[in-house]
């Protein structure tokens, strides 16, 4: 079209039609019709525009009767008696925790997180700009808190949690030139309220159990629809409505976006919102102009601050691994109870939570980080964490595997549990005191796999790498603990050997605990090490 536009040879009464064919091809909406035009042109009554307006329009008709969240109070901050001071905010000495990429909402209770978030609208100036009352914000953030339920990780932490990265992302970043005021307040409250009233178990358990939430959104983003749904529900008692200033249009937009910000947490969605995100930062830049620019953005904000926790310095990181993991396992088990397929990572009898990690760093979290550190380059600090962390789990996935092995080869080799429970416990007491770093502990009511634990803890022994009478390979060093170990396992077999008259001292070689050949771990009478 536009060739033929600039081609002298095109007629000149053809060139209005072609400049509007192309107005309408760039329009966002080209598919959805121009129902004004189409009144006129037709000659339909008020119910029936009314009606088709209702009906069809997705949002493009504005009905005044419903209007913004209205109620009858006063349109000021002061709107319950008295004076705003008596929402009593918990005292948190230095608020500038939120600024940090490490900050770790474990450490304050519920009050004081209500407090930080308040602090967080406020370095925003969005309280101010919209003028919202601090009792109905300090009520709405009551509500939000205890809608959600207490599950090991989609609960009011996590929320926080996502909320404050969310705040990292775009307090003083270049994401305060491209995002409007309506926009910020609109992604803080959805990430927020993100994860309102999960269950603890995901949409694929949802659909398979056809549970009430599942029939309710035919199967499509079921949590995500359900905690927008619950979002506007809490917005929706006047006690709680925090939009009571804006205007009519103001509210539209704005709850247009927490939707849409809470629909893009979707995980089924990722790959989806990544080429989106891509291809627009190929395509065209991110500016405050192009309302699709500034959602789009919001949605890759609000989703990377959702997979976030993954990024967190070590020990951080690693506290929300455990705690993912235990919601899992939870779901896995009723899997099993309802006899479903075991989702993966889920099945407690088969699980591997640094694979988990690593698959989770390197195909998700990783590649969108990189996509928008182009954007906001204060991402960089996120991917760094995320580097070591990788590393650092390559490190457990290597200490367990080593752990296993050596724990598989007692199960084995030895006589009964409680046998080789009593023996090995008797052993570790002679050969404690010998060495440092090594079984230090006598007590026969520790399990095998316990003993094995004390042995190699801090200890990564390489699949490759072995130790044979006492040489070492060159692919890693003996580790700390696999001596003793092996001593102890020499002497146990020496007197087994000695009470049936035979000599098998030479059992004791270290290419006879470390085997290359993984057993299988159903074993009954020892328990999984993991």
């Amino acid at each position: 079209i536009i060739l033929l536009l600039k081609d002298s040879r095109t007629g000149k009464e053809l060139k209005p039609y072609l400049e509007g064919m192309l107005q309408n091809l760039s329009a966002a909406n080209q598919f959805s019709p121009k129902f004004e035009q189409l009144f006129n042109e037709v000659g339909l009554d008020s119910l029936t525009q009314t009606w088709m307006l209702y009906e069809f329009s997705k949002g493009q008709m504005v009905n005044k009767a419903q209007g913004g969240i209205e109620d009858n109070k006063p349109s000021s901050h002061k709107v319950l008696e008295g004076d705003e001071e008596e929402v009593k905010l918990s005292h948190i000495r230095d608020k500038s925790v939120v600024e940090a990429w490490g900050c770790d909402p474990h450490q304050f209770h519920q009050e004081e997180l209500l407090s930080l978030y308040i602090h967080m609208l406020d370095k925003l100036e969005v309280i101010e700009h919209f003028n919202i009352p601090m009792t109905k914000l300090y009520n709405f953030l009551k509500t939000v808190a205890r809608s959600y339920r207490k599950n090991p990780y989609h609960n009011f932490v996590h929320a926080f949690d996502v909320a404050q990265l969310c705040f990292k992302l775009i307090y003083k970043t270049k994401a305060m030139d491209i995002l409007q005021e309506i926009d910020v307040l609109s992604l803080m409250v959805a990430a927020i309220c993100h994860d309102i009233d999960h269950p603890g178990l995901n949409n694929n358990f949802q659909i398979n159990d056809s549970s009430h939430l599942a029939l309710l959104y035919n199967d499509m983003s079921v949590l995500e629809n359900h905690h927008a749904s619950r979002t506007f529900y809490i917005l929706n008692a006047p006690e709680n409505n925090i939009f009571i200033n804006m205007e009519e249009s103001q509210y539209r937009e704005s709850r247009k976006s927490i939707v849409a910000c809470i629909l893009a947490t979707d995980m089924s969605n990722h790959f989806e919102l990544m080429t989106k995100f891509t291809t627009h930062l190929n395509t065209q830049p991110f500016t405050s102009k192009n309302p699709e620019s500034r959602q789009l953005l919001m949605n890759v904000i609000l989703h990377v601050a959702d997979i976030s926790n993954i990024s967190r310095p070590w020990e951080l990181a690693k506290r929300w691994s455990d705690e993912v993991l235990e919601e899992f396992l939870h779901q896995g088990d009723l899997e099993k109870d309802k006899d479903f397929l075991i989702s993966p990572y889920m099945d407690r009898n088969n699980t591997d939570q640094p694979k988990m990690s690593l698959g989770f760093i390197d195909y998700m979290v990783a590649p969108i980080f990189t996509a928008l550190k182009k954007v906001l380059p204060e991402t960089i600090e996120g991917i760094e964490h995320l580097q070591r962390n990788r590393q650092r789990w390559v490190e457990v996935s290597e200490n367990e595997v080593s752990t296993e092995r050596l724990i598989d080869d007692f199960k084995t080799q030895h006589l009964t549990k409680s046998d080789s429970e009593y023996e090995l416990a008797s052993l570790a007491n002679s050969h404690g005191s010998d060495r440092e770093g090594n079984i230090k502990e006598s007590k026969t009511s520790r399990s095998l796999p316990d003993l094995a634990d004390a042995h190699l803890e801090n200890t990564i022994i390489h699949p490759k790498s072995a130790n044979l009478n006492g040489r070492t390979s060159p692919v890693s060093p003996v580790p700390r603990g696999v001596t003793a170990f092996t001593d102890v396992k020499a002497d146990l077999d020496g007197r087994r050997a000695r009470k049936n008259g035979h000599d098998k001292s030479d059992r004791g070689d270290v290419e006879s605990v470390i085997k290359i050949t993984k057993q299988k771990k159903n074993n009954s009478n020892l328990p999984n090490i993991k």
